[in-house]
């Protein structure tokens, strides 16, 4: 055998992956939007007794079909 040494190393460590922080700040802005939006549709819309959506749950006959 020859005068050779070998050292045994850990597994190497991952590679950084993308900064997520852009990613989720996207998000926030998104889910701040929609929230306003909600909040600003609710405080001027106007439901007409009668023409409400048919499907939706909150009206007595939803359920009902023709």
């Amino acid at each position: 055998m020859g005068p050779w040494t070998a050292t045994l190393l850990g597994p190497a460590p991952p590679a950084p992956g993308p900064d997520p922080a852009a990613e989720l700040l996207d998000c926030a802005r998104r889910l701040a939007f929609v929230r306003w939006l909600d909040q600003a549709r609710a405080t001027r819309l106007t439901l007409v007794p009668g023409l409400e959506h048919p499907g939706d749950p909150a009206q007595p006959d939803y359920d009902h079909r023709h």
